[in-house]
Order: structure tokens, then C-alpha cells, then sequence
């Protein structure tokens, strides 16, 4: 099975919540912001029910997940568990 992207044409605004279908599986994927996915001090926000809590990382916007993991996501897929789950704790999405 592979990983799905998508490159946006406009980029998301900021609190831009959207869905878009994946050219490759044809799947819908409900995009959120950041802000909105990320673990705080405080918890989690509570987040709307289609949401992976396991795979937030899939919620985000092709663009932004670059920004933050500084690679696509077809080359996150191919590291190891443990250093995916290191990536995501840093950038608070664990």
C-alpha cells in the first residue's frame, strides 16, 4: 500500500481546514492546521472524530509537513518506527 500525497496548488490559511482527495489511493483527507494537531503543555484541543489521533502527521497540509519534518512525506514512511516517533515527538505530534 502506498502513502499518499498531495501538493497543494494555494497554499492553506492560517486555522484553513480542508479536505482534498489523494491522486493515489483517492481517498479523502481532512486537513488541519499545526496549531491545531499539536500536543501542548496543556493536552490536546479536542479534535473532531475523523481525525488518526495515532497519525496526526497525516492531518497536515503536504506544505506544512515538509516545513516541519523537512522531508515528503514518501521519505518519513520510509524511516525506521523509532525515528519516526522521535521526529513526531519533537515537532509535538505524538
Amino acid at each position: 500500500m502506498g502513502s499518499c500525497t498531495l501538493r497543494m496548488v494555494v497554499p492553506p490559511l492560517q486555522g484553513w481546514t480542508g479536505e482534498y482527495q489523494c491522486p493515489i489511493c483517492w481517498n479523502q483527507k481532512q486537513v488541519y492546521p499545526y496549531e491545531m494537531l499539536m500536543i501542548t503543555s496543556r493536552g490536546r484541543a479536542k479534535l473532531p472524530r475523523e481525525v488518526d489521533r495515532t497519525r496526526l502527521e497525516r492531518h497536515l497540509a503536504p506544505d506544512t509537513f515538509f516545513d516541519i519534518f523537512g522531508m515528503e512525506i514518501q521519505e518519513f514512511d520510509m524511516l525506521p518506527l523509532w525515528k519516526r516517533n522521535d521526529m513526531k515527538k519533537k515537532a509535538k505530534l505524538f
